[in-house]
This record gives structure tokens, sequence and C-alpha cells, in this order.
């Protein structure tokens, strides 16, 4: 009876482990592996090393005497391809876009913040004009930050987030992270897996980075004040500023899951003390983070979201307002309008949130 018992838990392992080899382990490392040769072998070798892999391993696999052997060879050579892909490294000397040619640097004095390359651009109909400047700020001004999204699709599950921060004289430093595009590519979403492109953070100014989305490409976008304490706010911006600088002499990938615009930010925010933004797939439908955000109180909260998103509509606002120096204090004061009239007609007094932890 022991004998009977041992023999059917023996065979009953042996067919999960036979499930877990050829089902998962197998199909997923060969559709990882053909994945990596497509996306980063040289055109006349793609094709080729693709039929190559994918049809010896299936001749090894099932046509070989031994499977143990078969499958010992075939992870062996699926490994050294996986850390021939994981060595690949970033690079700064390709024939960029004209757009994210320019990275920018960042020095420091004292409470004084240089940033040298910081965008500036000017859109025409028919034309961009690609202009920087040399700008300082004093870090001591800050006054607080603001999350911003736009949309491409009518769906508005996914879409463009970046943050701007705010400052007493009404300067403000706006900064996205984006793909770092070379001459003439597109981005496609699967090839952002694959290391096919380096990132880059764009610092400039809101009349270039808020037009270049409402104007230009023609989203819907939308800016929240983000319920982040001046303390909090310094350290945010401190850790995206020397992220940025270390991409001038260690380039770095962008990943269209783990290092995209969105979970870029929160990973800069989380290295705030005490504060940890958790996990969800509303990060990846990045379309519904500022949700995410409400939901996390990160955004005011005394207002029905709904409401909350209409008041801080701004593509048609952004795209009447001169852009003038006086563009971003005029936009907040039509948002802060809306925002205290709903208020008032629902009696609330709005306090001072801020965002200490999670």
């Amino acid at each position: 009876m022991k004998t009977s018992y041992k023999a059917k838990l023996k065979r009953a392992l042996f067919r999960l482990y036979l499930f877990t080899v050829m089902g998962l382990f197998i199909p997923l490392v060969l559709i990882g592996n053909c994945l990596i040769i497509h996306f980063t072998f040289h055109d006349y070798l793609r094709l080729l090393s693709v039929l190559s892999y994918s049809l010896g391993s299936v001749i090894l696999l099932f046509f070989h005497k031994r499977f143990k052997k078969a499958l010992f060879a075939f992870s062996l050579v699926s490994a050294l391809l996986l850390l021939w892909f994981i060595c690949i490294p970033a690079s700064n000397d390709r024939n960029w876009d004209p757009a994210v040619a320019q990275l920018p640097k960042i020095t420091y004095d004292e409470n004084l913040i240089h940033i040298e390359k910081f965008r500036h651009f000017e859109y025409t109909p028919n034309e961009t004009k690609e202009k920087y400047r040399s700008q300082t700020f004093d870090i001591d001004q800050l006054v607080g930050t603001d999350l911003i999204i736009s949309y491409w699709d009518n769906y508005r599950t996914i879409g463009h987030t970046f943050v701007s921060f705010r400052f007493k004289d009404g300067q403000n430093i706006a900064i996205s992270l984006e793909v770092r595009k070379q001459e003439l590519e597109s981005y496609d979403p699967l090839r952002g897996m694959f290391k096919q492109y380096e990132l880059i953070y764009l610092i400039g100014d809101e009349r270039d980075l808020i037009p270049l989305r409402t104007k230009i490409r023609h989203e819907e976008t939308f800016l929240y004040p983000m319920n982040l304490s001046v303390a909090h706010s310094k350290s945010f911006l401190k850790d995206i500023l020397e992220a940025a600088n270390k991409l001038n002499e260690k380039p770095q990938f962008y990943n269209s899951i783990s290092r995209n615009c969105t979970t870029g930010m929160i990973e800069h925010l989380n290295k705030i003390r005490d504060f940890q933004i958790p996990l969800s797939q509303k990060i990846v439908l990045n379309g519904i983070l500022d949700y995410y955000s409400y939901q996390l109180k990160g955004i005011p909260t005394d207002l029905p979201f709904d409401v909350l998103k209409r008041a801080c509509y701004i593509s048609e606002t952004a795209n009447q307002i001169p852009l003038d120096e006086n563009f971003s204090l005029n936009l907040r004061q039509v948002i802060n309008t809306r925002l205290e009239k709903e208020r008032r007609k629902r009696n609330i007094h709005h306090p001072v949130e801020t965002h200490s932890s999670n």
C-alpha cells in the first residue's frame, strides 16, 4: 500500500515537472529570446537567427534521445543569449532626433540650482524652434509640485505623465521622463521592452512642455496640484535632477514597463523618507494614475474626483493663454478659480494637505 502511494505521488510530481517545463518554461524562454533576437540583432541576421534558434531548440528538445541533456543544452544557450542581452550598453552617441539631442546638465551652488540646456522650445503650426538657455533656481523658493497627465486616446487608460515644480517668483521647472528617439525613429511599446531606446529627462519651461501636448499634439491634458509638502517637493526635485545629470556620464535604457514616464517618477517619489507608493495595475494603466493618486490622497480629495478632474482640465485654457512670462501663474489662477467655485458650491473649506507617507 505504501509503495503504491509513493508511486502515485512520484508520478504526479513527474507530470507536474513536465507541465512546468513543457508548458511554461520552454515556451516563455523561446518567445522571450526570439523577441530579444528580433529586436537586437542586425537586420540581415534577424530572420536567420530567429529561425535557427527556434527550430534548433524544437529539434533538440523533441528528437534528442536524452531529454535532460537536451533541456540542459537549451537552457545553457538561452542563458548565454539572455546574458548577452543584459550586457548590451546604453549610449549617448547616436544620431538623435533634434528634440532630444541635448541632455540637461545640473550644478549646485549652496541653495542655487544651475541648469544648462534648459528647454524653451517655441512652436508654430509649421515650425519648431529648438531653443535652450541656462537658468538658475533658488530651491528655497520652491513652493509645490503639480502632476500633469495628457491623453492621446479616447479611452484615457494610457497617457503621458510628467511633473512641474512651482517657485514663489512664478518660475517653474517642468520635467518629463521620455524616450530618447533617434532621427526618424518612432516609438513602439514592445520595442521599448528590449533596450531599443535610451531615456532622457526633458527639463524645461512649462511654456514648452505644456503647449507641446495641448497645442501641437492636441492631447487632452490635466494639471493637478499635488499634496506634497515643501520638504518632500525639494527631495523629489533633487532626486530627479541627480538622475538626469548622471545620464551625461552613464546613459540608461528606457523600458516600457519598468522605466517609463510614470514608473520612473514613482521610483523618485519612493526614495523620499517614509514615503511609499504601492504597486498597482493603475500604475501600468497610467491614464488612471490621477484617480490612483486621488485614492492615495496625493492630490486634493475634498471634491468628488469627477469634479476635480473637470476643474483641472487645461487643454483649452493653455491654448488660449498668452505664452508670456505669466503663463504658468495665469494657468493656475484659472484652475484655482474653478476649484474654489466648486468648493463654495459645497460649502467646503479647503485644508492645506501634505502627503507625508503611505
